[in-house]
C-alpha cells in the first residue's frame, strides 16, 4: 500500500464521515494500513506483531498481567528504541508538512475535538496527531476503527475506537459533549471494564447513570466536583432535593402550571461586614401536554434569587419578563 499525503480539504471529508456512534471494526484492513506506515518509518529490522487489546481501562498493568509486555518499558518501549520512533515520527511530521502544497492545520471536527481530545481516555489517542492524519495509511486505519497505538520493541498493541454517544450542550455554542443517561457514554464493544459514564461532559461515576436511586444527600454533600453533584441531583431529582433541604412554596400560577419555591432569605454579613441575603429558588412546572401514559411532566428549574412570583419565575426560564410573557395557549 503506497504511501499518499492526503490535502486538507480530503481530511476534513473523511473525518467528518466517521460514525462517532457506530465505529467501524476492520483488524484486518487496519493492521495492513497501520502496519504500511509503521514500515515506512524504518524503525524496526523485522515486521513487529500487531495485537489488538479490547480497551484502554488499567492498560499498563492487563497488558503485563496478559504477558504483552513485561521488564522495564517506558511510554511506547525501551528508551533506545522510544527515542529512535520519536526522532522518526519528528521527522515525518515535519516532511508532511512541508510536502504537502496545502499548509493549512487541518481541523478536526468538533466531535473529535471535543471528545476524542478531551479525555475518552488518559493517554493520547490516534486523533491528538492532526499532521500523522494526513498520512493516508494512518487516516485509513482510524477509519478501520483505530482508536491508540502502543509500541513495544517486537510488538505493537492497536487499541479500537468505542463508540460514543454525544449531545448538543450550551444555548450559544451548541457545543458537542459526552452524555448519557442510558448507558455508557463511551462503549468498547469486547471490554465493558474500559466504559465510562458521562453526563453533560463530565465523567461521573457509574451508579450515578446505571443506579440512580441510590443516590443519597449524603453523596450529593460530598461530592468534590461541581459538575458530578449537578449530574447527581438532576438523577435524585432536583424538587425532592430541593423539598427536602426545606424549600417552602411561595407562590403559585395556575395560568403558567407553575409553583415558586424559596429557602432562606436571612440576612448575615460576610467578613467584610457588607449585609448579604442568602436565598435560594426553584420554580416546578407542569408541562400541559400529556405524556403518551396521561401523565403530565413536572419539571424544576433553578431560578434567580431575587424570584418573587411563580410568572416572573417561568419568564426568566424563557428568557423574558413578566411584561413580555404571557402566553395564551401553553403547549
Amino acid at each position: 500500500m503506497a504511501t499518499r499525503i492526503v490535502s486538507t480539504a480530503e481530511l476534513q471529508d473523511r473525518l467528518d464521515a466517521l460514525d462517532l456512534a457506530h465505529p467501524a471494526y476492520k483488524p484486518a484492513e487496519t493492521i495492513l494500513a497501520f502496519g504500511t506506515f509503521i514500515d515506512r518509518l524504518k524503525i524496526y529490522k523485522s515486521t513487529p506483531r500487531f495485537i489488538w487489546f479490547p480497551g484502554t481501562a488499567h492498560l499498563t498493568h492487563r497488558l503485563r498481567d496478559s504477558g504483552l509486555s513485561g521488564g522495564h518499558w517506558r511510554n511506547r518501549f525501551d528508551s533506545s528504541a522510544g527515542n529512535a520512533l520519536e526522532t522518526r515520527l519528528y521527522k515525518y511530521r515535519r516532511d508532511i508538512a512541508t510536502g504537502e502544497p496545502d499548509r493549512r492545520q487541518p481541523v478536526l471536527p468538533s466531535t473529535l475535538l471535543t471528545t476524542w481530545m478531551r479525555g475518552i481516555a488518559d493517554r493520547p489517542s490516534l486523533f491528538n496527531d492532526q499532521t500523522l492524519l494526513r498520512d493516508n495509511n494512518v487516516l485509513t486505519a482510524a477509519e478501520g476503527g483505530l482508536g491508540w497505538w502502543k509500541a513495544f520493541t517486537d510488538r505493537i498493541i492497536l487499541i479500537p475506537r468505542p463508540t460514543i454517544l454525544l449531545r448538543n450542550e450550551g444555548r450559544q455554542t451548541r457545543e458537542l459533549v459526552l452524555h448519557s443517561l442510558r448507558g455508557p457514554a463511551v462503549h468498547f464493544q469486547n471490554d465493558p471494564i474500559s466504559d465510562q459514564y458521562w453526563v453533560r461532559g463530565t465523567r461521573v461515576p457509574k451508579f450515578i447513570v446505571t443506579n440512580p436511586e441510590l443516590i443519597t444527600r449524603n453523596h450529593i454533600r460530598e461530592a468534590g466536583d461541581h459538575n458530578i453533584r449537578q449530574a447527581m441531583i438532576d438523577q435524585y431529582g432536583l424538587l425532592k432535593y430541593s423539598l427536602e433541604r426545606g424549600f417552602k412554596p411561595i407562590d403559585q400560577d395556575d395560568r403558567f402550571g407553575a409553583t415558586l419555591y424559596a429557602r432562606g432569605g436571612i440576612r448575615s454579613h460576610s467578613y467584610s461586614g457588607a449585609p448579604l441575603t442568602r436565598r435560594e429558588c426553584v420554580v416546578e412546572l407542569i408541562n400541559s401536554t400529556p405524556e403518551p401514559d396521561g401523565r403530565h411532566l413536572h419539571v424544576a428549574r433553578r431560578v434567580p434569587q431575587n424570584m418573587q412570583t411563580a410568572h416572573e419565575a417561568v419568564a426568566w426560564t424563557f428568557g423574558l419578563t413578566t411584561e413580555t410573557y404571557n402566553p395564551t395557549v401553553q403547549t
